[in-house]
């Protein structure tokens, strides 16, 4: 007696599993209620018989149906695919202002700026740029941010 009770638990609750796929259609409620139908299959057909064997089953089989079969039916279904682009830090800081913090010199290194609270090395190719002054980010090479003055204020290089 209780095990046909079980066995119509695993019916019922793979109808009502089935019923929410309806409802809020993304195939992984439907594996599950798919895999229950099976299960309440092998306990009505005498091929499991206890709970264990019954939640081993429903484990694999949901598994083993979301694996194969997601992919292929989410394109028939119409379950859109979700996507991140990949943004690099260098595209998104791509001509923000920054402030120098230690002075630029065409052709030297040594200049510095501030970026999201650490400074970086920086250079601004045929410009001077003073500390405290601001920067446009224009590109960066390895980890020298390469800079342009941000004011349209250019000061000549320095005289060597």
């Amino acid at each position: 007696m209780e095990s046909d009770l079980q066995t119509w638990a695993w019916l019922a609750i793979g109808l009502v599993l089935l019923a929410g796929e309806f409802a809020a259609p993304h195939l992984v409620t439907g594996f599950f209620g798919v895999s229950a139908l099976v299960v309440a299959a092998a306990r009505a057909l005498g091929l499991v018989e206890s709970l264990p064997a019954s939640l081993a089953l429903w484990g694999v089989t949901a598994l083993g149906l979301l694996l194969a079969l997601r992919g292929t039916l989410a394109k028939f279904a119409g379950v859109p695919e979700v996507s991140h682009p990949i943004v690099s830090d260098d595209a998104r800081l791509h001509g923000s202002v920054v402030e120098v913090v230690v002075e630029i010199v065409p052709g030297e290194d040594g200049g510095r700026i501030r970026l999201d609270g650490t400074s970086w090395p920086a250079r601004c190719d045929g410009y001077r740029v003073r500390a405290g002054e601001r920067v446009r980010l224009v590109r960066r090479d390895n980890l020298v941010w390469i800079v342009e003055p941000a004011d349209g204020v250019v000061l000549p290089p320095l005289d060597k």
